[in-house]
């Protein structure tokens, strides 16, 4: 009886996991999700009537399950987007996320969520899309603007030269952003944070091939977070 249930189990557990995969991700980007979702669980089931020769018994159970399809999509979109506002008001004061732009922790990607390439992730952006991305939230969207710039500081360093990296830029910098750009988790000690500034400045440094603009934001976040601890130790 438990090895039959089995299979059942695992397919909960499985679906229990992509729900929440799916609602962790920004509306643009989990429509496309379920929308490749659907299309490939189709293609899959349409294989298989295939080579079974069971064309016509699909086709009868799709005519059949359309409804409860429709209604399940409906339900599905609508308890995603109420998830999401749940833990967007956690989330609220969270200095990495912008109307526009969503940046994961450790800035190495985030996702799109305004202007001409939203939806897509940043990884998955050229260069040329970047630099669109970047001057549509520069007309746009400041906050987005600035977390961007940090992106493109980590993914390219002294590549972006010449590009609108630092049009606009300020010496401001929070302790969210000074953790991006270093790597280092929220609660990272005084040792991690001078070996993780250690690794950049060796890389970004203006005699190993790097400029005085990264170096500098690079000391920056050193010296931000290390007077926050120093702070929190008084």
């Amino acid at each position: 009886m438990i090895i039959r249930l089995l299979p059942l189990l695992l397919l909960a557990l499985a679906l229990y996991w992509l729900y929440r995969r799916l609602a962790a991700l920004p509306a643009p980007t989990r429509r496309i999700w379920l929308m490749r979702i659907a299309v490939g669980t189709f293609l899959t089931l349409l294989f298989i009537a295939f080579v079974t020769g069971r064309l016509n018994w699909l086709g009868a159970l799709l005519m059949a399950v359309i409804p409860f399809v429709t209604g399940l999509w409906r339900w599905l979109n609508r308890g995603l987007s109420l998830l999401r506002i749940w833990k967007s008001m956690g989330q609220a004061a969270n200095p990495l996320h912008a109307a526009g732009l969503h940046l994961q922790t450790d800035a190495t990607d985030g996702d799109v969520l305004a202007g001409p390439h939203a939806g897509q992730t940043l990884s998955s952006l050229a260069h040329a899309a970047l630099e669109e991305t970047l001057t549509y939230f520069q007309a746009h969207d400041a906050a987005a603007a600035k977390l961007l710039r940090l992106y493109l500081l980590k993914r390219f360093g002294p590549d972006w030269q010449g590009s609108p990296l630092h049009e606009q830029d300020t010496n401001d910098m929070s302790l969210a952003e000074a953790r991006a750009l270093l790597g280092v988790a929220e609660h990272a000690d005084k040792q991690t944070i001078i070996q993780a500034h250690r690794k950049l400045i060796q890389k970004f440094h203006p005699d190993r091939g790097g400029n005085d603009y990264l170096a500098a934001r690079i000391n920056q976040a050193k010296a931000l977070l290390l007077d926050q601890l120093e702070s929190q130790n008084q």
